[in-house]
């Protein structure tokens, strides 16, 4: 069956469960889907986050040549406390404007722009 923004393996991971004041706490690792796009003054990737806030993003250049991105939500359903939780990382061109990087959490969609 069609998923639109991760795979089922990735969002089923379950990688720790313990109990956390009375509740149960799963951690989860899903893998949002993406797209790149590019033009003559900007290159941009537009990421789906459904339920996820700005703050709870994290976007980082590392050794300028790296975009990291990672977060995540946490929600509570039947005493049930779990996080979803993502990290994507993507190797940047030297012709981009790293200073200019502008960032966007809009409808469950993360965009992110920087400029050539």
């Amino acid at each position: 069956f069609p998923v639109p923004f991760f795979s089922a393996f990735d969002f089923m991971s379950l990688v720790k469960q313990m109990d956390l004041e009375g509740d149960l706490l799963q951690r989860r690792i899903f893998s949002p889907g993406y797209e790149m796009s590019s033009n003559d003054t900007e290159f941009k990737i537009s990421m789906d986050l459904p339920g996820v806030k700005f703050e709870d993003v994290s976007i980082e250049i590392k050794n300028e040549k790296l975009l990291k991105i990672h977060g995540g939500r946490k929600f509570k359903k039947n005493g049930c406390i779990s996080t979803m939780n993502f990290e994507k990382s993507f190797t940047l061109s030297p012709e981009l404007d790293q200073s200019g990087i502008n960032a966007n959490l809009s409808d469950g969609v993360l965009t992110i722009t920087l400029p050539k």
